[in-house]
């Protein structure tokens, strides 16, 4: 009868098995990081676009939510209806990113979004934490067009952003189901620390449904068939776009620089 092998050898045996299957999930787990990078990587690739001039459009075009007429709401009684509407090339970049010149390395982003779009509130959190680690300057568009609710909190976010409390205003309003009722708005100011009434008042002013029809105008510009939509450095990014994606993007534009004329 044959003798058992010891103990020792078993064990023995176990290790280097278990060493294998260690090493055979390390290649696998690297492949799988490099097929990331390389995914990301071929993301970039852009489609030159004849206006605005100097820009580019990403060739991935994500999900959207649908857009209508970006002047709904916002009609005048002037001779010029806000159709016509025009932003100068002098005053394009700061119409479109909020200021003119910008630090080395750092890619000026404008988010056009809507608070009932569904994947808005992803890519501002992408947006906060990279503009945290001082990589962009964000500037903010309102564009409501998914019902009357996204007009009051529109006006609501920008009203705040005159008293500094936008970024709170942001992440409060993508996360509540209320009606935009005057009780809540004040409810939400007091809790943010601002002037409730003035708040209100500011909701209202003719500079409020201005910025609204600036904001609208860029859209036109860009031919942005609905939110989210950004425009990063010199790219034109439609839809919903991958973390990977849009940091290697951000990444990009900070070599290249900012746009001509910002």
């Amino acid at each position: 009868m044959a003798e058992s092998k010891p103990p020792r050898s078993a064990a023995r045996r176990r290790d280097l098995l278990v060493f294998a299957s260690v090493g055979v999930a390390a290649i696998l787990l690297a492949r799988g990081g490099s097929w990331v990078l390389d995914r990301a990587g071929r993301d970039l690739n852009f489609i030159e676009v004849d206006d605005p001039p100097g820009f580019r459009r990403l060739s991935l075009i994500g999900t959207t939510s649908s857009a209508f007429d970006p002047f709904v709401g916002m009609e005048t009684t002037d001779e010029n209806p806000v159709n016509n509407l025009t932003v100068s090339d002098e005053a394009f970049c700061e119409a479109l990113f909020g200021q003119n010149n910008f630090q080395p390395g750092v890619v000026p982003v404008a988010f056009f979004s809507d608070y009932n779009c569904p994947n808005c509130e992803l890519i501002t959190e992408d947006l906060l934490e990279m503009e945290a680690g001082g990589r962009l300057h964000l500037r903010y568009h309102e564009w409501p067009i998914l019902g009357s609710s996204s007009g009051v909190f529109a006006r609501a976010a920008i009203a705040a952003r005159r008293q500094g409390a936008q970024r709170e205003f942001n992440r409060r309003l993508q996360r509540t189901s209320f009606a935009p009722s005057d009780a809540y708005l004040r409810g939400l100011a007091e809790s943010a620390g601002i002037d409730p009434e003035r708040l209100l008042v500011d909701m209202g002013s003719e500079a409020t449904t201005q910025e609204l029809r600036t904001s609208a105008t860029l859209v036109r510009r860009f031919a942005f068939p609905g939110t989210p939509a950004l425009v990063v450095g010199r790219t034109i990014v439609i839809g919903t776009i991958r973390t990977a994606t849009l940091k290697s993007l951000i990444a990009a534009e900070r070599i290249e620089g900012p746009p001509p004329g910002c």
